[in-house]
């Protein structure tokens, strides 16, 4: 898969969610609060986020930021997302925040923050894309990157049309770049989160 192909993939599953309702949580695919608040939460604790510079990939219409300010976050963010009508959104929501539009692989050399994080983002990528993405976010962390994935530790019938990760192969994957890892799969089942520290 190429950006243009995740690209057109992406475009195709947001847009009519976008379109549909004004709900934040419904218009990126989340069936309630939760589900979204939940993977936030495990976000949030892969460091002392509150004062850091933060890169987010994927930044929709700026459901991470806005949990992170209710929880102290007064740092430097950065939304990153292939999409204009999510930024324009983010941005209208959070008009102090810096967005590019644009893909992780073909950003400028110099982009770099503290943490550099993903939620929710690389179920709708190919296996190959999702690894790349994940060198990419290394690359550009100063202290430490943290993503989520759909995991396939869960029951079988569970899974869809996404892609779901091995953890533990994922781990492996992560530790070309860092053996500072950690892997949370406490919180939900079908869901995993991996921090890589520098």
């Amino acid at each position: 898969m190429n950006i243009e192909e995740l690209g057109e993939k992406v475009r195709a599953y947001y847009e009519p969610r976008l379109a549909a309702t004004d709900d934040c949580y419904e218009a990126v695919g989340y069936t309630a609060p939760e589900f979204a608040t939940t993977r936030y939460a495990i976000l949030d604790e892969v460091g002392s986020l509150n004062e850091a510079s933060v890169l987010e990939i994927g930044c929709g219409i700026g459901n991470l930021l806005a949990y992170m300010k209710e929880n102290g976050f007064k740092g430097e963010y950065t939304g990153l997302d292939l999409m204009p009508e999510m930024i324009a959104q983010a941005r209208q929501r959070h008009p102090e925040a810096r967005y590019i539009e644009g893909d992780l692989l073909q950003m400028k050399n110099g982009e770099a923050a503290d943490y550099v994080i993903a939620s929710g983002v690389y179920q709708h990528a190919s296996k190959d894309l999702f690894h790349r993405s994940i060198a990419a976010m290394f690359q550009r962390c100063k202290v430490a990157a943290a993503f989520n994935m759909f995991s396939m530790w869960c029951p079988a019938e569970s899974r869809n049309e996404y892609l779901f990760a091995d953890p533990l192969e994922t781990m492996e994957f992560c530790r070309q770049f860092t053996s500072h890892l950690i892997l949370r799969h406490e919180y939900m089942p079908h869901d995993f989160t991996i921090y890589m520290y520098r």
